[in-house]
């Protein structure tokens, strides 16, 4: 008697969700989808000579640019040449003087494949540079002063992997913070 009454119960629970589902399914739906004011994508073009008032350092080739977390501090690297160039005006005007890649020169082997500033912190920068043999993205270098000095963290990728990206955590207990960095 009582499984009788289970029963019924069940059935009527799944008639009710069977005619919800039906009746659900006649509404019009509308699909989930950005403001068209509030995302907004466009094509930006990189430095590059060719392109007016668009040019880092001519001749250059840039192949990656980071942003610091003040929207000022902006890095650009120029795999080709082998310099890392800064701008600490929103990319108005950059380092002609190659400063950055001379300090970072005398401790790595260039070029510098990869840049990233820290998301709170505009001075800690960290780069990942060639291996000794001067071919492979495998070193990583840190800058705790915005890329006047430059140190080894003695990390080389020994594998055949190279490094192909990196990106740095927010400061956390007592000054720590991660690298994470991918092969």
């Amino acid at each position: 008697m009582r499984q009788v009454r289970t029963s019924k119960i069940i059935l009527v629970v799944l008639t009710i969700a069977l005619f919800l589902s039906l009746f659900i399914s006649i509404l019009p739906v509308k699909l989930a989808c950005a403001q068209v004011d509030k995302l907004i994508w466009k094509t930006v073009d990189t430095p590059a000579p060719l392109l007016a008032n668009n040019i880092i350092v001519s001749p250059s080739e840039i192949n990656a640019i980071t942003v610091g977390p003040d929207n000022q501090t902006l890095y650009a690297l120029d795999i080709p040449n082998k310099k890392v160039y800064k701008s600490i005006d929103s990319g108005i005007s950059w380092d002609n003087s190659t400063q950055i890649t001379t300090n970072l020169d005398l401790v790595a082997t260039l070029p510098a494949w990869d840049i990233v500033v820290a998301p709170d912190d505009t001075n800690f920068v960290v780069a990942i540079t060639s291996n000794i043999a001067g071919t492979l993205p495998k070193q990583v270098f840190i800058s705790f002063d915005g890329g006047q000095n430059w140190e080894s963290t003695a990390f080389e990728s020994v594998s055949s992997d190279t490094i192909g990206c990196i990106s740095i955590s927010a400061c956390y207990c007592d000054g720590k913070r991660d690298i994470a960095l991918g092969t």
